[in-house]
């Protein structure tokens, strides 16, 4: 069965956090007023075959403690969906499309430099 992973990574709460501060300082700059707290982390979505939704959990799960996430300074947390036939066909038919269109794009880059 195939699942899908989605994955955050995140600071722990009483560690500083200097891109946070930083964007938090520079809202104010863009005038973006009213935001008290920014926390930056990570977002990573991973897709893979598992038995059943346990043995996908135990894989993410040991995934985020062992490679994706340094315990000692994060904290993760992931929720698994199952990934349906019909959304497997859909994601290839859009990676094809993207790699048409990428070489479309290297064409008529091409011809415009002729």
């Amino acid at each position: 069965m195939k699942f899908r992973a989605e994955i955050d990574i995140m600071p722990h709460a009483e560690l500083l956090d200097p891109q946070g501060k930083t964007v938090l300082k520079n809202m104010k700059n863009i005038n973006v007023e009213g935001v008290q707290e920014v926390r930056i982390g990570k977002h990573i979505s991973m897709t893979f075959e598992a038995k059943n939704k346990a043995a996908a959990k135990n894989l993410t799960k040991k995934t985020c403690e062992k490679l994706l996430a340094n315990l000692i300074m994060e904290r993760y947390e992931f929720e698994l969906f199952p990934v349906a036939e019909e959304e497997q066909e859909n994601n290839t038919e859009l990676e094809e499309s993207a790699e048409d269109q990428e070489q479309v794009e290297v064409e008529d880059h091409q011809q415009t430099e002729e």
